[in-house]
Order: structure tokens, then C-alpha cells, then sequence
């Protein structure tokens, strides 16, 4: 390996240490780092399909709600499994139970990146841009500060490790941070 290479994953592992010490939570920032080499720069905004999709995933979470509500169906589904599956039927059930739960917060969570992503999309803001920025704020929220240079090197580290040389510094960070957010 490479001495630049070597010594630009120390410093990455270093201001890793720095950011879980100020109280990142070290899991979700290794596993955003981990995700944002493989986004594209700039990707199609969604389309409105987004909106119909979300109502769908809604309707579909209530109607299975009052169909385990009111009918037997989720009862005779676990006896069904009992007599032919024993230890896996208990699973079934809860995960028959919790699937409209589970739909409800699908739907909220596809809805809420719709909406971002739409704001971010009149700023005319890639993917890439916007999960950075999204870690700047997660970053923010849990040490109270932003930690450009660490998030940086971070970044620099992240993108080498999948063999994509990118430049990030405290500088274009900030530039990104700080644009201007569109008005809702």
C-alpha cells in the first residue's frame, strides 16, 4: 500500500475515534460513509409515481390492519403454521402482526425523502450532495458541532477504500452546508 494511502486511512481512523468520542453514534456513521461511494453524483429526481406510491403502501397497511382487526385470517394463519411448522410459527405470526406497522413506516419514510428530495432538487442537488449533507446535520445533532476537517478525511478515506480518488476538504463542506436552502 501506498505510504499517501496508508497514511490518509490513519488519519481517517483517527477523526473516526474524534467524532464517536464527541458522540456520533459510530455504527450509523460507518454505515453512511460506507454507502455514499456507491451513489451516483447525480441521479433523476423522482418522479410523482413517489406520492401515488406512498398512498398505495398506506391504503394497503390499513386494509391489512382491519383484515387481522376483524377477521380470523391472522389467527388461522398461525394455526396453519402450527400443524405443519412448529418453531417457526410464532415468528410468522409476529411478523403477520407487525407487517402494517411496518408499511405505515415504510410509507412516512418514503414520504419524507420525497419531500427532501424535493427540496433538495430545486436547489439542483445530486444524490452524493445530498446524503453528505444529511451526515453533516446527523453529525451536528449529535456532537453539536460539524466537524468539517474530520468529516472530510473521512470522505477522502471512504471514496479511496473504493478506489475513487475524490478530493473533500473543510472548505467544500462548509460551501455545501451553508448554500442557500430553497423556502417550503
Amino acid at each position: 500500500m501506498p505510504k499517501q494511502t496508508q497514511k490518509t486511512f490513519e488519519e481517517a481512523k483517527r477523526a473516526l475515534e474524534k467524532l464517536t468520542k464527541a458522540g456520533m453514534d459510530r455504527s450509523k456513521l460507518i454505515g453512511t460513509l460506507n454507502v455514499l461511494p456507491l451513489l451516483p453524483k447525480n441521479v433523476a429526481p423522482m418522479d410523482r409515481s413517489i406520492r401515488t406510491l406512498v398512498a398505495q403502501t398506506k391504503r394497503l397497511a390499513e386494509r391489512m390492519q382491519r383484515q387481522n382487526e376483524k377477521s380470523g385470517f391472522l389467527y388461522e394463519a398461525l394455526l396453519d403454521s402450527c400443524s405443519r411448522e412448529k418453531p417457526s410459527a410464532t415468528l410468522k405470526f409476529r411478523v403477520f402482526k407487525r407487517l402494517p406497522v411496518w408499511l405505515h413506516w415504510y410509507a412516512s419514510y418514503a414520504e419524507s425523502i420525497r419531500r427532501q428530495r424535493s427540496e433538495d432538487r430545486k436547489r439542483r442537488e445530486g444524490l452524493r450532495q445530498f446524503a453528505i449533507r444529511r451526515l453533516q446535520a446527523d453529525i451536528r445533532r449529535a456532537t453539536g458541532r460539524y466537524h468539517d476537517a474530520d468529516l472530510a478525511m473521512l470522505l477522502d478515506a471512504v471514496f479511496l477504500a473504493h478506489g475513487r480518488r475524490e478530493q473533500f476538504d473543510e472548505g467544500n463542506l462548509r460551501k455545501l452546508r451553508s448554500s442557500p436552502r430553497p423556502v417550503s
